[in-house]
């Protein structure tokens, strides 16, 4: 956020206030810092070679790498179940060690400041909800911007209609949360949200994302390709990319590309059979095979696939890299791969990692599209990337 003032005859564009994240909005950095200034008059110069600015990151002076910090510019916010923010610290203790408070303030439900119960409210800009406060209109804290609509907290109405009003029909338009302002909030002006939901899907997330750090945190090491072997989370993905028309492993010869085709027609596509094995001349499957036959056509066709990349990828790399690779080659073809994915190739070599990734993009059958296929290859990139494998199956 910036605001300007006018300094004299000039314009001072000064940063003032800079939100500060987490997984949470946890306060805001007040740095003060001029960022450029402008004539009131005349033509604007919007060159700043010759504006002040304030250096303050680094004692260039010292010129001995350190890096001050300075305190006293930083705010931090505590908030309630449903967001409101009630105190506001500082980034420094007073002498005797206790908080150093800069404002605070209560709620009515609703979002109404109770009087003799708040204290330089103004000083910060969010407030109720963690919105921000819009104290132009009616003075402080007696607005809030919700995204899709103002709010007034002394009404505990919105100003417009609701987007989603026929969604709510048996719901007044202005209505605020639905009218629940006590067990939840509400969702940018749009309708009621559960804020004990909202911070369960968090934990979720973020133990999802500790969950799949500490699973590949084993795999992220490389090794020559001669070295790795698809482990049993590499099998499992190609196999759930490569059930058949029922799921599972075809036990019964199908065509790839009609669903209706009966031995004895000629087919459309691939006489495919097991997991993805495409039935190669001199093969009889007219009989269908067992499970046991599926699991040795696929470890076949594994090995097959393997030692082409063995034999064309000739740098290092991870087992998720090494997984997906694997997964691409077998499903665009032992024969055509090369041809088919020469650039893929040609950029792994060149340990351009982003580069090959992108071009994991053989998406047709024939010369249609797929979306089966374009799904395998977006969580093909991901295990490629990132080492996250989800979305299995099409």
């Amino acid at each position: 956020m910036k605001i300007n003032k006018i300094n004299g005859s000039n314009y001072d564009y000064i940063q003032t206030e800079v939100p500060l994240y987490g997984s949470s909005r946890l306060g805001e950095w007040k740095p003060n810092i001029l960022v450029k200034t402008f004539p009131t008059s005349g033509i604007p110069t919007y060159s700043c070679i010759s504006c002040p600015v304030n250096l303050w990151t680094i004692d260039i002076g010292l010129n001995n790498g350190l890096f001050p910090r300075k305190i006293f510019k930083k705010e931090y916010e505590l908030n309630d179940h449903l967001g409101n923010v009630h105190t506001i610290v500082r980034d420094r203790k007073n002498a005797d060690s206790t908080a150093f408070v800069i404002s605070y303030n209560d709620y009515y439900p609703g979002g109404m400041l109770m009087p003799r119960r708040n204290y330089q409210d103004s000083l910060y800009t969010f407030g109720y909800n963690g919105k921000l406060k819009d104290n132009d209109i009616y003075g402080n804290a007696n607005a809030y911007d919700f995204k899709f609509r103002e709010d007034d907290p002394r009404l505990i109405h919105f100003w417009s209609l609701d987007p989603l009003r026929r969604k709510y029909a048996g719901w007044s338009p202005y209505a605020f949360a639905m009218d629940r302002v006590i067990d939840g909030k509400d969702l940018e002006g749009l309708e009621w949200a559960d804020p004990k939901k909202e911070a369960a899907d968090m934990a979720d997330y973020q133990k999802s994302l500790s969950d799949e750090n500490q699973k590949t945190s084993t795999t992220d090491s490389k090794k020559d390709v001669k070295d790795l072997v698809l482990n049993t989370q590499g099998q499992d993905f190609i196999k759930s990319y490569e059930q058949g028309p029922k799921g599972g492993p075809a036990l019964q010869e199908y065509d790839d590309k009609n669903k209706y085709w009966k031995q004895g027609e000629a087919p459309t596509g691939k006489i495919t059979i097991g997991y993805g094995h495409v039935v190669q001349r001199g093969e009889d499957y007219s009989q269908g095979i067992t499970q046991d036959q599926a699991d040795a056509l696929f470890t076949t066709d594994i090995k097959k696939t393997i030692i082409l990349v063995d034999t064309y990828v000739n740098v290092q790399l991870t087992q998720q890299q090494f997984n997906a690779t694997v997964s691409y080659v077998f499903n665009v073809g032992v024969n055509n791969s090369l041809a088919a994915g020469r650039h893929f190739i040609a950029k792994l070599n060149n340990s351009d990692f982003s580069g090959a990734a992108s071009e994991m993009d053989v998406n047709t059958s024939g010369n249609e599209y797929s979306q089966g296929l374009q799904n395998r290859r977006t969580a093909e990139q991901n295990i490629f990337l990132y080492g996250i494998y989800e979305n299995n199956g099409q």
